[in-house]
């Protein structure tokens, strides 16, 4: 049987899959509840049993979150390589990266633009009038 077991926490999010081995141990030591059976049943010992499709458990576990270090290459996907502000598609030697607010205002998301339209941004704008107005892109 390869069915997989969804684990999910004890406020219904979803924490993993489980092999057979995990699913028998987690029931064995009563740290779960099944909310669902898939329809087939696995014979064990003298005994038909429902395979649990989706287990929860009785304790709430906490999970941290890392956040996701973005690479050049993944923004650029991202965008699909094309100037935030103008929609041109740009090659490799006409990306810049634009802050949206200023890094000295602690500003961490960035955006793609064409160094022409990068240039004539900042020849406009001061630091904080970009950060002020044009924190985001619309």
């Amino acid at each position: 049987m390869k069915k997989r077991t969804l684990l999910i926490n004890n406020d219904y999010t979803p924490l993993t899959f489980l092999n057979e081995r995990r699913v028998y141990k987690f029931l064995a030591l009563d740290k779960v509840e099944v909310l669902s059976h898939w329809d087939d049943e696995i014979k064990v010992f003298d005994t038909y049993l429902n395979f649990p499709a989706v287990l929860r458990l009785k304790h709430q576990i906490k999970r941290s979150y890392k956040p996701v270090n973005y690479s050049k290459n993944v923004l650029i996907r991202r965008d699909n390589r094309t100037c935030q502000y103008c929609a041109r598609v740009l090659a490799d030697h006409e990306i810049t990266i634009d802050h949206l607010v200023p890094k000295c205002k602690k500003g961490k998301e960035t955006v793609w633009l064409h160094r022409i339209c990068h240039q004539k941004i900042h020849s406009i704008w001061t630091e904080i009038e970009l950060a002020k107005e044009f924190h985001i892109v619309k």
